[in-house]
């Protein structure tokens, strides 16, 4: 079994700093993020968003974002991320059938409220933060089903957006593609 290559856009992905630090980027996926120690400031369209220890943030992609992270004090700053890309979406709504919109408008990060079944499952994956073992593509897989069920159940306007957004996406192209083409 091949395991997964460590970067921001691989399945999972999870960073340790002892400095503060700054990254800009172009968020491409659906991310699930949970700070472990030190918090962090996400950007976005002028909508600043901080994250402490022990919560979580839900990324929608199509945005240019700012992220700055903060270790706590004599820790270093941590996080763990599952990342969904389009082709994950897509399966999970021939799957399932994901139908409907969110109740709200959905910035580029909203925080998660903290539930049993979210720890559990970050809980989980904090195993493959220290060590060289990381989990494979199937045990990833299956990780990112269970948080998108999650996310189904305790989170339904989350939930939702993946499928409001993918669809909006989907048009935006469209029609980038019919006024230039």
């Amino acid at each position: 079994m091949k395991a997964p290559e460590l970067h921001s856009e691989a399945p999972f992905f999870t960073v340790s700093y002892t400095h503060a630090t700054q990254r800009e980027l172009f968020e491409r996926h659906f991310k699930v993020i949970k700070i472990i120690s030190g918090h962090a400031l996400f950007t976005a369209q002028q909508h600043t968003l901080c994250v402490k220890s022990n919560e979580y943030a839900f990324v929608t992609p199509g945005g240019f974002s700012k992220i700055k992270m903060f270790p706590a004090k004599n820790q270093a700053f941590r996080l763990i991320c599952l990342n969904f890309t389009d082709k994950i979406i897509n399966k999970h709504v021939r799957l399932h059938g994901i139908t409907g919109s969110p109740s709200h408008k959905m910035d580029c990060f909203e925080k998660i409220r903290s539930d049993a079944w979210l720890d559990a499952l970050f809980a989980s994956l904090y195993t493959y933060c220290n060590k060289q073992d990381q989990p494979d593509n199937d045990l990833l897989r299956i990780k990112q089903e269970e948080c998108l069920y999650i996310l189904s159940q305790r989170h339904p306007d989350l939930y939702l957006s993946l499928y409001a957004k993918r669809n909006h996406q989907r048009q935006d192209l469209n029609s980038f593609m019919e006024k230039n083409y």
